[in-house]
C-alpha cells in the first residue's frame, strides 16, 4: 500500500522566535526543500482571501511582508504557502507542497504543542492516476528531510509520516510526537537507550533519528511494526510545554492563544478556497 499524501511535521514547546527570525526559518526551509530537486524546485505563494489573490513570495522581504501580515499580536503568528499560483483546480494539481506554521511564542498544553510546522506532499486526486506522488524518491530522502527540519525548526520533535501512521497514535493533539516513516526525538522526548533499533538510526543534533529501510516493498507494514510497540512501551514524553524545560506534573499549562481560529485545517481550507475560486475564473 502506497500513500497518496507524506506528511513532514516539526513540534516543539514554548520558545519566542521574532518575525524576522520566523521569515527567516521558512525560507530556509525553502531553500533546503528546493535544494532537493523535483517538485520541491518549484515557487511559493501566499493565498490573499481579500480580495482573492495568490501572491508570488520570491524573496525574503516579501515573505517577511506577509508574516508581518499575517501575525497577531505578539510575537505569535499563523500563516500558510502552497505551490501553485492558482492556474489549476486544486484536485487537478500534479505533486506539491503546501506549509502550515503556527508559532505561539508561549507555553504548550496538554494537546496543543506551543509551536508546529506541518509540510503536506500531495497530489490534486484528478492527477494522481497520471501523476503520481513520487513515494519510492520521497522516501529514498526521508532521512535527509528530517535532518534538514532538525537543523532549520531546532524542533523537539520531527517525523515524516501519512495519515496511516499517524492514526496508529493513541494520543491526540500535537503535544505528543508521531512516530512515522523516519523520526527525529530530542532528549526531553525520549532518551536514547528507550528507542528501538531500526535500519535507520542514527545520534543527530543532541537527539536520535531512527526510521525503516527506505527500499522496503512495505514502507507502511515496516513503519508501523515501529510505532505500535513504541507507542505501547510508554517512553515517549509529550512535547514539553516550554522548550529546554521537562514538563512537571504540577505545572498547569498555558492555553494557546485563540485555539479555535488559529488551526492548520481551517488555514488551509481558505487556502485551498481561494485557490478554487481563481482556478474558476480561470475556466470561464
Amino acid at each position: 500500500m502506497t500513500p497518496s499524501e507524506l506528511v513532514l511535521r516539526a513540534t516543539w514547546g514554548g520558545r519566542v522566535d521574532s518575525r524576522v527570525r520566523q521569515a527567516a526559518m521558512v525560507w530556509d526551509c525553502w531553500q533546503r526543500l528546493a535544494a532537493l530537486g523535483g517538485f520541491f524546485a518549484r515557487g511559493w505563494y501566499s493565498a490573499q482571501t481579500k480580495p482573492n489573490q495568490i501572491i508570488p513570495v520570491s524573496s525574503l522581504a516579501i515573505l517577511e511582508a506577509d508574516i508581518t501580515r499575517t501575525c497577531y499580536a505578539g510575537h505569535g503568528g499563523f500563516y500558510a504557502f502552497i505551490q501553485s499560483a492558482g492556474e489549476l483546480r486544486y484536485d487537478e494539481m500534479p505533486p506539491h507542497m503546501s506549509i502550515t506554521v503556527s508559532v505561539a511564542g508561549c507555553e504548550g498544553g496538554n494537546r496543543m504543542a506551543a509551536n508546529r510546522v506541518v509540510v503536506d506532499m500531495q497530489v490534486g486526486e484528478k492527477a494522481r492516476l497520471k501523476d503520481p506522488l513520487p513515494f519510492d524518491w520521497l522516501l529514498g530522502i526521508g532521512p535527509q528531510l528530517v535532518k534538514d527540519f532538525v537543523d532549520v525548526w531546532q524542533p523537539d520533535a520531527v517525523s515524516l509520516d501519512s495519515f496511516d501512521l499517524v492514526k496508529l497514535n493513541p494520543h491526540k493533539g500535537s503535544a505528543h510526537p508521531v512516530v512515522g516513516y523516519f523520526t527525529w526525538l530530542g532528549p526531553l522526548v525520549a532518551e536514547p537507550a528507550t528507542l528501538p533499533d531500526t535500519p535507520v538510526r542514527e545520534a543527530y543534533a543532541g537527539g536520535t533519528l531512527f526510521g525503516i529501510e527506505p527500499a522496503t516493498p512495505d514502507p507502511v507494514g515496516d513503519a508501523t511494526a515501529i510505532a505500535v510497540p513504541l507507542y505501547e512501551s510508554g517512553v515517549l514524553n509529550p512535547i514539553p510545554f516550554i522548550q529546554g524545560q521537562p514538563n512537571s506534573p504540577k505545572t498547569i499549562p498555558s492555553i494557546n492563544p485563540d485555539p479555535g481560529h488559529h488551526v492548520p485545517g481551517r488555514i488551509m481550507a481558505k487556502v485551498k478556497s481561494v485557490l478554487g475560486s481563481i482556478g474558476r475564473r480561470l475556466a470561464r
